[in-house]
């Protein structure tokens, strides 16, 4: 199959050929989440808490998955564009590599580490050892993690989103199968508690990751190194477009880290909270993310082409839909945050706690579309350096303000809400001010 050329068809066909199966594998990869979330929570609050608790160190894990997926598809949809396929699929078969070497590295810091990290976080005992539980199996299978993003990439930067999104529902259905027999056990299959979510989630990605390089088989663009040795100036490409995006992950994951002792110290029930809360939140994020995917093709490919105009508008005009999207699932956040956290916890203080959560953050919800699709934009440009400097400082002064808010001002678990909604606007804003400036326009990959 040739690869998609979305520059020679209309801008609102484009966007919407890309946009809607992305947004739906995005929104499937929530629904994982949730489907471990549901379970796990059968279990008790301290299970939940300790897979809201390394939920954080995961997101710290997938930096390198998207220092890989960010690189891709920049290179697969620039050489989509100039249309030269072969230079594409080589590209996409470094990023592969690439995949296992930050798959390697993010084995041998995880594994050692995760322990003294949760205890470093005041967790209590329980939380800490059922998070362990959790964290053993996906740091195994790690590999498996960054290879997806590897292939998911390549699929999106030859402008089909479409492959992916059937491939992970397939997957999805297997996670859901496999995950309460893993944790609850049937027959002579022991129940695994905590530990059993983690090893449905590595078996689903190896099901993922296994169709999909079959699946590339068979299309135009297929991965390869095009001889015997790696080419190190496309592993440097990949590495310099992708790292900005990559350290901008890790940082983010590691500020949520900081503010889990401030979290902590308001109670587990909110620690539990803001973990169903991110997992409900994740509707809006993965929405962004979907529309994130085809600002990023598109923007390649247009550029690829010699379209710089068309490329900004269809930046633009990717944000201002997802825009109205999240409109949406902000006023269903309002209007009935306790029914949607019932549905993971029968903690009424959970409930109470992860309701304040969802209103607080849905005030300010709309501001993620520029902040995530821009981000996408600049990285389809392959210029991520201005996401990194928007996003890392003012993520990060969610930990003083937390700390003001929740102690200094005694406003509690509502004061970091608050904190993390507030950030969400200047940091939409600021990615609006630094994109209308078009330099990214000129940017050579």
């Amino acid at each position: 199959m040739p690869p998609k050329l979305l520059t020679e068809v209309s801008l609102t066909r484009a966007i919407f050929q890309l946009s809607w199966p992305a947004i739906t594998s995005m929104m499937l990869i929530n629904v994982f989440n949730l489907v471990d979330a549901f379970w796990v929570g059968k279990l008790g609050t301290v299970a939940l808490g300790g897979m809201t608790a390394s939920a954080f160190l995961v997101w710290c894990f997938h930096a390198g998955g998207q220092l890989v997926g960010t690189g891709v598809t920049a290179l697969v949809a620039r050489r989509v564009g100039e249309t030269r396929p072969g230079e594409a699929g080589l590209a996409g078969g470094h990023g592969l590599v690439l995949a296992l070497l930050m798959a390697g590295v993010v084995m041998a810091v995880g594994l050692p580490l995760q322990g003294p990290v949760l205890r470093s976080l005041g967790l209590d005992p329980g939380v800490i050892q059922a998070g362990m539980d959790y964290l053993t199996p996906i740091l195994l299978g790690f590999p498996l993690v960054t290879l997806w993003y590897g292939v998911d990439a390549i699929f999106r930067g030859s402008g089909d989103t479409r492959s992916p999104m059937q491939i992970l529902a397939i997957a999805l259905l297997f996670n859901v199968v496999l995950d309460p027999l893993f944790i609850f056990g049937v027959g002579p299959l022991p129940p695994m508690g905590i530990a059993g979510a983690g090893w449905a989630t590595v078996l689903a990605h190896a099901l993922g990751v296994s169709m999909g390089l079959m699946w590339l088989r068979h299309r135009d663009i297929k991965p390869h190194l095009g001889g015997e040795r790696l080419d190190p100036g496309i592993l440097g490409s990949l590495m310099r477009i992708g790292s900005p995006i990559g350290v901008t992950g890790l940082l983010f994951s590691l500020i949520y880290l900081a503010l889990t002792p401030i979290i902590a110290s308001t109670g587990s029930s909110a620690v539990a909270a803001i973990g169903v809360g991110h997992r409900l939140e994740g509707i809006s994020y993965f929405s962004c993310m979907g529309f994130s995917t085809a600002a990023a093709t598109l923007v390649g490919q247009y550029l690829g082409a010699g379209k710089p105009d068309l490329a900004a508008r269809a930046a633009w005009t990717t944000t201002a839909l997802s825009g109205g999207v999240l409109a949406v699932i902000a006023l269903t956040f309002l209007l009935f945050a306790p029914w949607l956290m019932s549905i993971f916890s029968s903690d009424p203080e959970v409930i109470a706690q992860g309701a304040l959560y969802l209103r607080i953050v849905a005030i300010c919800e709309v501001a993620m579309a520029p902040e995530l699709v821009l981000e996408g934009a600049f990285s389809g440009a392959g210029n991520s350096m201005p996401p990194m400097i928007v996003g890392v400082p003012l993520t990060a002064a969610r930990i003083p303000l937390a700390y003001f808010l929740a102690r200094g001002l005694g406003w509690g678990a509502a004061g970091i809400w608050w904190a993390i909604s507030g950030t969400t606007l200047l940091k939409g804003a600021a990615m609006i001010l630094w994109f209308k400036t078009g330099r990214w326009k000129r940017t050579q990959v």
